[in-house]
């Protein structure tokens, strides 16, 4: 389940810019790995800060230096397999997947690239997890199933790299940061859809109700509009939106979904299948 944090004004999030990573240390640590207990101690660690800062408590430049942790093994031992780095290395996957600035994923893809190529991660995660979530972002496709993992590569200029640019990721995850942390004229704030998971226990169904994550437009000091999904684990990076002849925004040139701010203050959002309105978000006192 996804909460929000709002916190005072228009600064609903806080988010952390600091990427002043000491790769030296993180290089002297791995050049002086000699046995299975080394590897497995260094996944281990990454998996305990991965899972002990999550939803509300998630530290961005936590997840920040696990992700360039993981970067620079890849650089130096590959992909880790359970039997050379043990079982906790798996958390390489969901280290990427906790990295919410798309740039930085599309830099640091080619460790999932090798953990497949090596079998170490299936066809259908690689399209469901990792693929998918990309191309949906990029395209609005959220079905990639029929195409081949060769196309889809292409087309989000994805490929096999033994090496990764730790410092080019470094400088795009500050560049990316900006965003969220520079002031920016507000739009408004509108609440979410209330969503519903059906639950199976012992024999029943349980229904479990989802509290709406309140949605964001801005426009920043270039003019541009965004649209932001409030996660309480800051998990949505803005999207561009793009302003049609009517006034209308949408998150693709070709889409015929589109979102309309109302004289009453609320948000439309229009799609070929329904159009949902969506009322001002209002601040719940404690």
């Amino acid at each position: 389940m996804r909460k929000v944090v709002f916190l005072v004004g228009f600064m609903y999030l806080s988010f952390s810019q600091n990427a002043q990573v000491d790769t030296a240390a993180i290089s002297e640590e791995l050049n002086a790995f000699r046995s299975y207990g080394d590897h497995s101690k260094f996944w281990k660690d990454i998996y305990r800060i991965d899972q002990l800062y999550r939803g509300e408590n998630t530290v961005d430049s936590l997840d920040f230096l696990n992700l360039i942790k993981a970067s620079m093994y890849f650089n130096k031992f590959g992909y880790p397999s359970p039997g050379i780095a043990g079982k906790k290395s798996n958390i390489i996957q969901f280290v990427w997947i906790h990295t919410s600035i798309p740039k930085v994923k599309d830099l640091t893809f080619p460790m999932l690239l090798e953990g497949y190529f090596s079998n170490e991660i299936d066809e259908t995660r690689l399209r469901h997890y990792f693929i998918n979530p990309l191309y949906t972002r990029k395209f609005g496709a959220e079905n990639v199933g029929n195409e081949t993992i060769k196309f889809l590569l292409t087309e989000l200029n994805l490929e096999k790299r033994a090496k990764i640019n730790i410092q080019e990721v470094i400088q795009t995850y500050t560049e990316g940061m900006s965003l969220l942390n520079d002031k920016h004229e507000e739009i408004g704030v509108w609440k979410g859809e209330t969503q519903y998971d059906s639950i199976p226990f012992q024999g029943n169904v349980l229904i479990n109700k989802i509290e709406p994550n309140p949605i964001r437009i801005f426009r920043d000091k270039n003019g541009d509009y965004y649209l932001h999904y409030l996660y309480e684990d800051r998990s949505h990076y803005p999207q561009r939106l793009y302003l049609d002849q009517k006034g209308r925004f949408k998150l693709y040139d070709a889409s015929t979904s589109y979102f309309e701010l109302l004289d009453s203050q609320e948000l439309k959002r229009s799609s070929a299948d329904k159009t949902i309105i969506y009322p001002p978000y209002k601040k719940k006192n404690k």
